[in-house]
C-alpha cells in the first residue's frame, strides 16, 4: 500500500470516512428506511450529540456555554477568518454522503455511509462515533431502523491497479471488531490529494479525458448554488467553477489559513459569462476557452426537517451529467478537490456532489 500522504504547510486538513453499518436483527426483520439518509444522519447525530453533552434547554441561540459547546464546534465550527460576504454560520466543517436508494432493509442487510471531516472538526471524531453508536440503538427514520458499527476505514490515498488499470482508493481501518484506532486518524492535506488524484486521473488509461481536455461530470445528489442573486434553474459553466472557488477559499479561511482577503476577487468576464465572476483565487484565464456541454440535467427536491427553523423546509438542486471541454491541465486539481468537498449550498448534507466520471 502507499504511504499515507502528508499534509503539507498551509493545506486545509480533512479526514475522509468510509463507515459499513449492519442492520439489527434476522433476515425476517424488515426495517424502512428514510428516503433522504443524509439528513436523517444529520438529525440523528445531532440529537445524540445534544442528549450526550447539552447541559442547557437546547436552545441554542441563547445558551451561555454556546463558545465552548461540543455540538456548535461540529456542526457549525467558526471561521478563524471571515470574508465579508459570509453573512450567517455555514456547516463547513463536514459533509455526510450517502447515495443508496433503498427504501427498506432487512436484518444482516449492510448500508455504506461517507463522513468527511475538515479542520479542527477532526478532533470531535471520538464524540461522533459515540453519537454514531447512540443512533444505532435509537434507529435512524421515524420507523428507528437500527443498526451496528461494524467498520470504520480512512482514505489513505489512490492508485491505478495495473490488472483493470481503474482508479483504486486506499484506506486503513479506524474501527474494526469493536477496536478504535485513533493513531490512525491522522489528516491528509486537501490540496495535495486533489495533486495526487489530478495526476492518477490523467494517467488512468481508461479515462474520458482525451486531446481536447473532455472531462466528464457527473452530479449524482442535487447541487444547490445562487448565482448572480439568483438559485440555478439550469447547469451553468461560470457558475459551476466560482462554486469550486468559493468552496475551497471558505475552507481555508476555515483552517485560518492566510490568504488575501480579497482574493474572492471581481474580475471583468466575457460578455457571455454575465457583467462579473467570482475568481475566490483561481486563475480564470484559465476558463475562458473551457465549454460546457449539458448531457443531461433535471431539477430535484430534497425535503427535511430544520432543527433551527423548527419547521419542515425543501431543499432545491440540479442533478445530472455534463462534459467540459478544453480544460486545461492546470485547471484539473481545482475539480477534483471540489470532487471531494462538495460545492453549493447545504454541504453538510451530502448535496454539491460530483464525480470526475472515469
Amino acid at each position: 500500500m502507499p504511504e499515507p500522504l502528508p499534509v503539507i504547510p498551509d493545506d486545509v486538513r480533512f479526514v475522509k470516512l468510509d463507515i459499513l453499518l449492519r442492520f439489527k436483527g434476522d433476515p425476517s426483520v424488515s426495517w424502512k428506511l428514510p428516503r433522504y439518509k443524509t439528513s436523517a444522519f444529520r438529525g440523528g447525530l445531532g440529537n445524540m450529540l445534544l442528549m450526550e453533552h447539552c447541559i442547557s434547554d437546547r436552545n441554542c441561540e441563547a445558551c451561555s456555554f454556546r463558545n465552548e459547546c461540543v455540538v456548535q464546534r461540529i456542526f457549525y465550527h467558526k471561521l478563524r477568518i471571515r470574508p465579508s460576504f459570509v453573512q450567517s454560520g455555514e456547516s463547513l466543517g463536514f459533509v455526510i454522503e450517502c447515495t443508496d436508494k433503498r427504501m427498506h432493509a432487512s436484518g444482516g442487510d449492510t448500508l455504506r455511509v461517507g463522513l468527511i471531516l475538515f479542520g479542527d472538526v477532526i478532533v470531535h471524531f471520538s464524540a461522533l462515533l459515540q453519537a454514531l453508536y447512540r443512533l444505532g440503538l435509537q434507529g435512524l427514520g421515524k420507523d428507528h431502523a437500527c443498526f451496528d458499527v461494524m467498520r470504520i476505514r480512512k482514505l489513505t490515498g489512490q492508485h491505478i491497479d495495473h490488472d483493470s488499470g481503474r482508479i483504486r482508493d486506499d484506506w486503513i481501518d479506524i474501527f474494526s471488531e469493536g477496536n478504535v484506532y485513533l493513531a490512525n486518524l491522522s489528516p491528509l492535506g486537501l490540496w495535495e490529494y486533489a495533486q495526487l488524484r489530478a495526476a492518477i486521473v490523467a494517467q488512468n488509461i481508461s479515462t474520458s479525458i482525451d486531446e481536447s481536455g473532455c472531462i466528464p461530470i457527473r452530479f449524482r445528489y442535487p447541487w444547490t448554488q445562487k448565482y448572480q442573486g439568483q438559485f440555478l434553474e439550469h447547469f451553468n459553466k461560470d457558475a459551476f467553477l466560482e462554486a469550486i472557488g468559493r468552496r475551497l477559499y471558505l475552507l481555508r479561511c476555515l483552517e485560518g489559513i492566510d490568504v488575501d482577503a480579497e482574493s474572492a476577487t471581481t474580475e471583468p468576464a466575457p460578455a457571455s459569462a454575465g457583467p462579473h465572476r467570482h475568481t475566490y483565487g483561481m486563475d480564470s484565464s484559465l476558463w475562458d476557452d473551457i465549454t460546457m456541454e449539458v448531457i443531461h440535467e433535471e431539477a430535484m427536491e430534497v425535503p427535511r426537517y430544520s432543527g433551527t427553523h423548527k419547521q419542515k423546509i425543501t431543499l432545491h438542486g440540479l442533478v445530472g451529467e455534463l462534459r467540459l471541454h478544453d480544460v486545461p491541465p492546470e485547471l484539473l486539481p481545482w475539480l477534483c478537490a471540489g470532487e471531494l468537498t462538495h460545492i453549493g449550498k447545504n454541504t453538510s448534507l451530502g448535496l454539491g456532489k460530483y464525480d470526475i466520471h472515469i
